[in-house]
């Protein structure tokens, strides 16, 4: 009978991919619909998503369909949205014995609520969102899943105290936008609320660098793993003063992180790599100052980084199997 049911469920998932690349938005839709018939209080844009065995729910805020058709695609299993980090930080959470979670850059939340539904909600999640759309998303998130250890912060970071101009996912700092706010670091933020994150992700697109220069204390202190998503130079030269990729390297290097480069960071999050991915270990090859230009510099798009306070993470990131 288990045979019968993974095979209906591969056939489904297979034919859910033939439909969304024949007839864009129609997972979408599908998605919505199946919804619907599960909950029919939930709202539109409400999924529940699973990875490896944990489910959450996950509130998305209107007028957004691109994030609509991504969240879609995973609610009906057809692909993982960032499987690579998803993958990452799961084995880095599994293999911490105190995995207290930092989501810098949060979004709409999957990961903070992921990480919180894997942990069973008994290890501390912090969500760190500058935009107080999504954070609102997130609050409601929070409340559909019950989760009690997990705080959301409606907070822009840098590297000082300024003012910032917000639009959807774009911060510009010393600028307008459709909302402002004044700026803090996360040292501050972390001293203020009395938290010690030990696993931090940072996706907060090109502002990256001055998000690490406010973390310094943080770094040298509790944090022990970083999963960055580091982007262009270009976005880096825009929202983080002029900053390159190498000068990122270097805020690791100083305070006392190895740094490893993760292959496979916009590769598809389909079933069948899923599979590959759960019987292979991540694949990682070490940066330095040394070797960054080497190494990244046929990369122009962002690529997945991981700073450890660990010189060795094969044990980390070898396969889940065991």
């Amino acid at each position: 009978m288990r045979r019968v049911r993974r095979l209906c469920g591969g056939l489904l998932r297979r034919a859910a991919r033939i439909v969304d690349r024949l007839v864009p938005g129609a997972v979408a839709t599908v998605a919505s619909v199946l919804g619907d018939v599960a909950d029919r209080s939930s709202p539109r844009g409400r999924f529940w998503l699973q990875y490896a065995g944990t489910r959450f729910q996950l509130d998305l805020v209107e007028g957004r369909p691109f994030w609509h058709q991504t969240f879609s695609r995973w609610a009906v299993g057809s692909e993982v949205y960032e499987l690579t980090m998803i993958e990452c930080l799961t084995r880095l959470v599994l293999r911490t014995e105190a995995p207290r979670f930092i989501d810098i850059g949060a979004f709409m939340g999957h990961y903070a609520c992921y990480v919180a539904a894997l942990t069973g909600d008994h290890s501390e999640v912090y969500a760190v969102e500058g935009n107080p759309r999504y954070c609102v998303a997130i609050e409601r998130s929070v409340r559909l899943n019950g989760f009690s250890q997990l705080k959301v912060y409606n907070v822009v970071l840098s590297d000082r105290e300024e003012v910032a101009g917000i639009d959807e996912c774009e911060v510009r700092f010393n600028a307008s936008g459709k909302h402002s706010a004044r700026t803090t670091t996360l040292d501050e933020l972390c001293r203020q609320e009395t938290i010690r994150p030990v696993i931090a992700k940072i996706d907060v697109h090109g502002t990256e660098g001055k998000v690490l220069m406010g973390m310094q204390q943080l770094m040298q202190d509790s944090l022990d793993f970083v999963l960055l998503e580091l982007h262009s130079e270009d976005w880096l030269h825009r929202y983080s003063g002029g900053m390159s990729r190498a000068d990122v390297v270097g805020i690791f290097e100083r305070a006392g992180f190895h740094l490893f480069y993760v292959a496979g960071h916009r590769s598809s999050g389909s079933p069948e790599r899923q599979q590959t991915m759960n019987a292979d270990a991540l694949t990682y090859r070490r940066v330095t100052s040394q070797s960054s230009d080497l190494l990244l510099f046929d990369r122009p798009e962002d690529v997945l980084l991981l700073g450890s306070k660990v010189a060795d993470v094969e044990p980390l990131l070898r396969p889940r199997r065991d």
